[in-house]
């Protein structure tokens, strides 16, 4: 159905005094929503101003969302915070594991191999896959023989968002390799 319709749905929901039973919605990435953010906002507002639902909502700090749903720390939870540590391990655990990327050790290539680590835990914002792809690109680099300025220019040429991540990275497939790859998504 259209989006109108869900609304309606979900606002005849709220005001079905027959339906005695109590719901839960967890509704995770309402960045991602490709409409209008304010309208979204308004129906879920609507929704859990009945008393037999309750909303559980994910989305980054936007001020749409924070607007309508306020910004109490109280009513909220950084996850980018929470997962911070969690990616900077993933990603230093990825590329330690590569033997170029120990092979360098002076003081100068040490700081900026951690400035680097810096950067793509504060790009990821907590976006567990992007981090992944870039690491993995990253690596790719250093399975090519690039040293750190290599890789602090390619990490600078990747998007910040997960979507334009995947047009960058599907951009750069080999044309010769465009119907197999067709393929394999396609099956996937």
């Amino acid at each position: 159905g259209s989006v109108p319709e869900l609304a309606a749905a979900l606002r005849a929901l709220v005001t079905a005094d027959h339906v005695s039973l109590r719901m839960c919605f967890f509704i995770d990435g309402l960045d991602e929503y490709d409409s209008n953010h304010a309208e979204l906002c308004e129906v879920l507002r609507d929704m859990a101003g009945s008393p037999r639902i309750k909303i559980c909502l994910s989305s980054r700090r936007w001020p749409v969302f924070e607007r309508s749903f306020g910004d109490d720390s109280q009513e909220s939870l950084d996850i980018h915070e929470l997962t911070r540590n969690d990616i900077r391990k993933f990603v230093n655990d990825q590329l330690q594991a590569h033997s170029r990327w120990t092979a360098e050790v002076s003081e100068e290539v040490t700081l900026e191999k951690a400035e680097l680590v810096d950067r793509i835990v504060a790009r990821a914002d907590g976006v567990f896959l992007w981090a992944f792809f870039v690491t993995r690109s990253l690596r790719e680099g250093l399975s090519n023989g690039e040293r750190i300025g290599d890789l602090n220019r390619r990490f600078s040429q990747l998007p910040s968002d997960l979507d334009q991540l995947f047009q960058h990275m599907l951009e750069k497939v080999n044309p010769a390799d465009h119907l197999k790859m067709a393929g394999i998504l396609q099956a996937a």
